[in-house]
């Protein structure tokens, strides 16, 4: 399984119908707002980001400095496009660390570039608010919770719910566990992470009270494999509990237009105080460009997405929702 499964989260809601109603209205008191998570997320992130070890190699082409000019931060990305040998040594340092495969590059991807670059993104601040906006008080169980920015946005919603993380790094669970203790010591008893494979848990063993997995389906590589592993999720959540499903929409795949995309992210995390450095931006954008130019990642439109879910047996209850700047979509499920 691809490595990527470390960017689930499920949150889960509660029994009969009539209960159900009476939870579903207390999940959205005093909803996160934008403004709440850049307050409160984006300084853990960072601080996080910082503490992790840099990205680098034995480069012709780039320094190990922090870039703090926004247009330098774009004439890197670019030229990964554009400078045949800065993309070839890019690539050549990405397959020395076990190539997209890899954990440990995964680990890496996560730790330094996923935590600053996307979630200094005001798009991706808007899907998380928005995804939890759409779930109930209670247990929240985060799936491939990766290195914990999702679960911690859902911590600081509310005092009435508790995040449970699962996920197959033991470098992310960790970093998961550090982030939270170190930003919400008040909140010690009310989340957990544990490293585990979804597809290898027995059912009914979680059994939280809502649900959410955030760009993760997209690495399954068949229909049938995305089916799969959404009965696996269900079978973890209880009945009726809501679950928000956030997948990308098959774009970016197109260069000019993964790009200039990439480009306005770096820009993006270096205008938020993102301690980036010039191999971190490197890296994030041949990742993306060698994934995503050359078709290999199996995307699903809206309409085969809720034909996937619902051949899990999920209900569909809102959506599709274009989310994360139009580049991702966004289904409110529910299990029967």
């Amino acid at each position: 399984m691809n490595k990527l499964l470390a960017a689930f989260i499920l949150i889960l809601i509660v029994h009969a119908p009539l209960a159900r109603a009476n939870k579903c209205v207390e999940s959205v008191n005093d909803p996160l707002t934008t403004e709440d998570l850049v307050n409160q997320l984006l300084p853990a992130l960072h601080r996080q980001a910082a503490l992790s070890e840099s990205i680098k190699w034995k480069s012709d082409f780039l320094k190990d400095r922090l870039v703090t000019d926004p247009q330098k931060a774009r004439q890197i990305s670019d030229s990964v496009f554009e400078v045949k040998q800065l993309q070839y040594e890019v690539a050549q340092a990405i397959k020395d660390m076990g190539g997209p495969q890899s954990p440990a590059l995964w680990d890496a991807y996560f730790q330094r570039a996923y935590n600053t670059v996307a979630a200094s993104s005001s798009s991706y601040l808007q899907t998380v608010a928005l995804s939890i906006s759409k779930l109930p008080s209670g247990k929240i169980i985060d799936f491939g919770s990766g290195p914990g920015n999702f679960s911690l946005a859902i911590l600081l919603s509310s005092p009435y719910r508790t995040v449970h993380g699962i996920d197959m790094s033991p470098l992310a669970v960790q970093s998961a566990t550090n982030m939270l203790t170190a930003t919400v010591p008040q909140a010690k008893g009310r989340f957990h992470f544990q490293n585990g494979n979804l597809l290898e848990m027995p059912p009914n063993q979680l059994k939280g009270d809502g649900g959410v997995m955030n760009n993760v389906l997209y690495n399954m590589q068949t229909t049938r494999e995305k089916v799969n592993l959404l009965k696996k999720v269900r079978s973890q959540l209880k009945p009726g509990a809501r679950f928000v499903l956030n997948d990308p929409l098959p774009k970016g795949q197109n260069e000019a237009e993964l790009k200039n995309w990439l480009a306005s992210l770096a820009e993006s995390a270096t205008r938020n105080g993102s301690p980036l450095t010039e191999y971190d931006i490197a890296f994030l954008s041949e990742i993306n460009r060698s994934q995503l130019t050359r078709g290999n990642i199996p995307f699903s439109t809206p309409k085969e997405l809720i034909n996937i879910a619902q051949q899990a047996g999920f209900v569909l209850v809102e959506g599709p929702l274009e989310t994360y700047g139009g580049l991702v979509t966004s289904l409110v499920l529910e299990v029967p």
